[in-house]
């Protein structure tokens, strides 16, 4: 019987469930997320290599069949690759190399044809496959901010918020700026072609409202097919568009949390987008540091959780 396909978004989710995880930056995904990132991260290695010659086994939750050649029917299969469900996670997500793992006996390989090293990683840096998980982290952090902005009441929009230029009403027509600016830039326009047009107060009467259509002619344009694959031109200059993607995750999710702070509700993002956040920023703290953007970093404890270390390389106090 062929593999069953993995649907690219479907496989996305089940990812962005555990890289926290996989990069240290959050606790162990349920066992329900871990179960269901190994059996579909599996079925894409048998869809990308389709055959019956090499059996992987990830026990506890799954095993299939892949890889050209001759078919095996019946007793122990001659070409067997095991290992835990870390280790093909890793594998899987360009975490680990095949020979590393090899050589550190994170996995063991029977038979001259147990060698998965021509079609590993399953999800390659730039493929859809990551276009697919960077969308989904970005409609992950614009649902973080949607919670917050609902829960303003009519006597809120002007308190002061973390962000001590901004009160409430100023974080928010920000952040709708910010998506106001994505389909434009995104359909090739340049800052000096957008202008003015963004300058000033675009709340109007129901903020609320105006957050959530700009919200999702934001993701409608990230969603496009290609729209990831793009260059856009901001005014640092000219970006790939994913990681510009990657940096409205970020905007959207810090500004959720000043905004909880602002208005006295819940303030805990979600585990798996703050760990996907932390492995983002931690490696461009200097650079972050000189651009302006951000408060300077505060000093934690070593024992801070990653929200905590996330919001302090911010410059915030959680």
């Amino acid at each position: 019987m062929p593999a069953r396909r993995a649907p690219a978004g479907e496989l996305a989710d089940a990812l962005a469930a555990v890289v926290g995880w996989l990069d240290g930056h959050t606790a162990a995904p349920a066992r329900t997320e871990l179960a269901r990132a190994v059996r579909l991260s599996l079925r894409a290695l048998a869809r990308a290599a389709p055959g019956a010659t090499v059996e992987v086994r990830v026990p506890p939750f799954a095993a299939v069949q892949c890889v050209p050649g001759p078919r095996h029917t019946r007793g122990t299969p001659p070409n067997v690759v095991e290992t835990d469900p870390r280790t093909w996670l890793e594998l899987a997500t360009a975490r680990l190399t095949w020979w590393d793992a090899l050589a550190t006996a994170r996995l063991s390989a029977s038979g001259p044809r147990a060698d998965l090293s021509p079609w590993l990683p399953v999800v390659r840096p730039g493929s859809a496959m990551m276009g697919d998980m960077t969308l989904s982290w970005f409609v992950g952090a614009l649902g973080e901010f949607d919670r917050r902005v609902r829960q303003v009441g009519p006597h809120r929009w002007h308190t002061a918020t973390p962000c001590t230029e901004w009160d409430v009403r100023a974080l928010v027509n920000h952040v709708v700026t910010e998506q106001l600016w994505a389909p434009l830039l995104l359909d090739g326009a340049t800052v000096e072609d957008v202008g003015d047009r963004f300058d000033g107060d675009q709340l109007g009467e129901d903020p609320v409202r105006t957050w959530a259509s700009a919200a999702a002619a934001a993701q409608e344009a990230f969603a496009a097919p290609g729209a990831l694959r793009r260059f856009v031109e901001l005014s640092s200059g000219r970006r790939p568009a994913e990681g510009y993607c990657q940096e409205m995750t970020l905007d959207l999710a810090v500004h959720a949390w000043d905004l909880a702070r602002a208005v006295g509700v819940d303030e805990r993002i979600d585990e798996a987008l703050v760990g996907h956040l932390l492995a983002f920023v931690e490696p461009q703290r200097e650079q972050l540091a000189t651009t302006g953007l951000f408060a300077p970093p505060v000093a934690v404890g070593d024992d801070a959780d990653a929200q905590t270390r996330l919001l302090a390389l911010l410059g915030r106090r959680a």
